[in-house]
């Protein structure tokens, strides 16, 4: 009597596949392969970023799309405030300015938030955020990030 491994692996060679291989390359190198295609088609500030003021507190989140070739970015926001409802998320303009200058803008309550930061050498984003008029000192940096 077979094993009931062997039997599977029977088959599956019978059947022109092996558990191991997609069309003659191993499946961890296609996954690899695929992986490093998508990243190529982000840029480097796509994806979750937290906007926190100096204490850690965070103020506003960030969903960004980057496209490696633009300066111009689309983003959403969200405010950590369940009390505002549909009012805790919108759209924001974000600008490259240059490639140590980010620029953000959007509508919160109806007040102008705007910020602008500047790359610092650890991947954050220090500068000033001024809303309904108040500036605070603010930094840019990706989830979980120190």
């Amino acid at each position: 009597m077979i094993p009931v491994s062997a039997a599977i692996a029977l088959a599956l060679a019978a059947a022109g596949a092996a558990p191991s291989l997609e069309n003659g390359r191993p499946i961890d190198q296609r996954i690899s392969s695929s992986y490093d295609a998508a990243q190529a088609l982000q840029g480097e500030l796509d994806g979750s970023w937290d906007l926190r003021d100096l204490a850690g507190h965070q103020i506003y989140g960030f969903e960004i799309v980057n496209p490696p070739s633009r300066r111009h970015l689309e983003a959403a926001w969200r405010s950590p405030l369940p009390a505002l409802g549909d009012q805790a998320s919108g759209t924001a303009e974000i600008n490259l300015a240059t490639r140590s200058v980010l620029r953000l803008r959007f509508l919160r309550l109806g007040h102008l938030v705007e910020a602008e930061l500047h790359r610092s050498r650890n991947g954050v984003w220090a500068g000033r955020l001024i809303e309904g008029g108040r500036p605070l000192r603010v930094v840019l940096r990706r989830p979980g990030q120190p």
